[in-house]
């Protein structure tokens, strides 16, 4: 079975977390020494009064100006140099718009995230040929199934349960809060040496998987 695999792009390949809490930290959102996690950053901004636009801002920004800052999550680039080295063809499937819908007219989000993979990882055997974008999550599963995925990872659980989804497609679930999720249908890993384990310490028994 030749494998076709592919990527989800922010907080799968490209991890924000530093830079939010730097960004939260900027703009005094949270107290020094609050954790670099996302989803509590998130939470915590929320109840402050006016915190749903302060979140958005800094989507905003992580997403467009200060991408360049926001760093590739340990184990990816070995595991596309691995899928060269057994001819398994990759993809990265991302959904984003064009621009920010609170920064019209300001950075191009879809170019921002192809500087930032020529800098990190274009040079392990990925080229901008194999990127795509949907400005929906529709157009997203799209490419999924035109480009023909025999897997896909991705950090939300919702791009799975879309109905566009395609059903033939295998699910990875890239659940790098470590949160103790079962889901039914779906394979839940934590971080990309898991993923490399999963795709090649068994390769054949995976496959069929």
């Amino acid at each position: 079975m030749q494998l076709i695999i592919g990527i989800d792009f922010d907080n799968t390949i490209i991890g924000y977390d530093d830079l939010i809490h730097l960004i939260a930290l900027e703009k005094k959102l949270i107290p020094e020494g609050f954790p670099k996690n996302k989803k509590k950053i998130r939470d915590h901004i929320r109840t402050i009064p006016g915190g749903e636009i302060f979140w958005q801002e800094i989507q905003a920004q992580i997403y467009g100006p200060r991408i360049q800052e926001a760093k590739i999550f340990a184990g990816f680039n070995q595991f596309l140099r691995k899928c060269h080295d057994n001819n398994i063809t990759i993809y990265v499937i991302s959904h984003k718009t064009i621009y920010s819908n609170l920064l019209q007219g300001g950075t191009n989000l879809r170019e921002a995230a192809l500087l930032w993979m020529e800098k990190n990882i274009f040079t392990n055997k990925l080229s901008k040929e194999q990127v795509f974008f949907g400005s929906t999550l529709d157009e997203k599963n799209k490419h999924i199934n035109i480009l023909q995925c025999t897997h896909f990872i991705d950090d939300l659980e919702e791009v799975f349960n879309a109905s566009s989804f395609p059903t033939s497609v295998k699910k990875i679930l890239f659940n790098s809060s470590g949160e103790n999720k079962q889901i039914s249908d779906v394979q839940v890993l934590q971080n990309w040496e898991k993923i490399n384990n999963y795709f090649f310490s068994n390769r054949a028994a995976n496959i069929e998987s």
